[in-house]
């Protein structure tokens, strides 16, 4: 009779770490750094910076990390958002880890941009492919590949001693590839013992007045469009979805999408994975070259990179000249640099500053507010959630129709009763059978 054990995720959201059990025989389903303490509090600064057992960062889990004999099977990480894999440094060399194709690509490029203390390494990995079994010892593992802000990412069917248990991690039915979601419910698993289903919009703070991908690039449409000035953006490089949006809305209203090297090269290298992603011969896009992602490229990839895509280089003076025309996604420092020569020539009227991230960053950092005070830009919020919305979880639960579900991954476990059958709440670190 398999065992599991929630390390992280019945009362927080972020950070998840999750063992399957069978006698001896142990994997592990993510390591996540955590983004909040138990309950929602806000996490010690000192204690990510040094993680260990003792702090709390680290999941208690016997034989995964380097100090240790290695005693896990593997470990299978869900996608490459870092509180579902930024604990992977500290794991033992000898343990294999899973990823998809899409999860190490991304990992991979974080290695070369990001900054030293957000780069995950790790050398004994190995690629599964979605909906193809992995076998190891008494497990059977499955990848269904899910619809979600992080790109590629999975849910797990875990077959152990005659059980199925499924792990939902994070997934959505509202983005780009919500088929994926309806591909489940229409042809669901039977038998399911156990779901481990995600939460985390059960508290409401998710709903931004957008519904679903589609709504977020019309918006993007009605702004750019409307626009008379330069229009300017801040979203996450990794959220793929966002970027294909932005770069439809671009396109339909005759802008130019100005890109730096890390986004341009990110989905550079994801079209060799997706190849109707962009970019595509005689698009819309350009590339603005930072110094430091020049110089990343340069010091850990090649500097061949910078020419192969100096075709699309767009410089400052361009951008002032043709300013009307131009959608810039860039990182702040970035912006403020042209900012300052643009309202040099014409001061800023009506330009919108569009913030396409999980509100929650605003209310930590007034970085952005103080940008937009400061440039006189309004700040507009557009955004969908990269997580399931009521409806959506309750298509999942009604399709699997496990005989317990378990919430994990939220701060409203306690509200899956009122939406769902067969709810049963275990704390963190409580061993519990199927």
């Amino acid at each position: 009779m398999p065992q599991i054990i929630i390390h992280r995720g019945t009362h927080t959201i972020g950070g998840s770490c999750v063992e399957i059990k069978s006698n001896s025989h142990r994997i592990l389903i993510d390591l996540g750094t955590p983004l909040m303490e138990k309950g929602g509090g806000e996490l010690n600064q000192n204690a990510l910076e040094k993680p260990s057992v003792e702090n709390g960062i680290l999941p208690d889990v016997k034989g995964l990390y380097k100090d240790t004999n290695p005693d896990i099977f593997a470990v299978f990480i869900s996608h490459s958002h870092i509180d579902h894999c930024g604990l992977l440094n500290h794991i033992h060399p000898e343990i294999p880890v899973f990823v998809s194709k899409g999860t190490h690509s991304l990992i991979e490029i974080g290695r070369v941009f990001y900054p030293p203390q957000s780069k995950i390494f790790f050398e004994n990995y190995k690629i599964f492919k979605h909906w193809r079994p992995v076998e190891l010892g008494p497990f059977k593992i499955t990848s269904y590949l899910m619809d979600h802000s992080g790109y590629d990412a999975s849910s797990f069917l875990v077959e152990v001693d005659d059980k199925k248990i499924f792990y939902s991690g994070d997934f959505r039915g509202h983005g780009r590839k919500s088929k994926l979601l309806e591909r489940i419910v229409e042809k669901p698993i039977s038998n399911i013992d156990c779901l481990l289903m995600e939460g985390t919009t059960l508290g409401g703070q998710h709903k931004v007045g957008f519904e679903n991908e589609e709504e977020v690039e019309q918006e993007f449409f009605n702004i750019f469009s409307k626009q008379k000035d330069v229009s300017l953006i801040m979203a996450a490089g990794s959220n793929v979805d966002r970027l294909v949006s932005l770069y439809k809305a671009t396109r339909k209203s005759k802008k130019t999408l100005v890109l730096d090297l890390y986004t341009y090269y990110l989905l550079d290298q994801l079209k060799q994975i997706t190849p109707g992603l962009p970019p595509f011969d005689g698009d819309n896009i350009r590339v603005f070259y930072i110094r430091g992602h020049a110089q990343n490229i340069v010091d850990h990839l090649d500097k061949s990179i910078l020419y192969k895509y100096k075709t699309r280089k767009i410089e400052i003076d361009e951008i002032v000249d043709q300013r009307e025309q131009m959608v810039l996604k860039l990182p702040v420092s970035a912006l403020k640099k042209i900012s300052k020569i643009l309202i040099k020539k014409t001061p800023f009227e009506n330009v919108k500053y569009i913030f396409s991230m999980w509100k929650g960053y605003l209310d930590k950092d007034s970085y952005h507010q103080d940008f937009c005070n400061e440039y006189n830009a309004e700040l507009v919020h557009v955004h969908v959630s990269g997580h399931a919305y009521l409806n959506d979880l309750k298509k999942l639960a009604k399709a699997l129709k496990p005989k317990k579900l378990v919430p994990i991954h939220t701060l409203s476990g306690e509200n899956f009763s009122s939406h769902f059958e067969n709810v049963v709440i275990y704390d963190d670190h409580a061993p519990f059978e199927i």
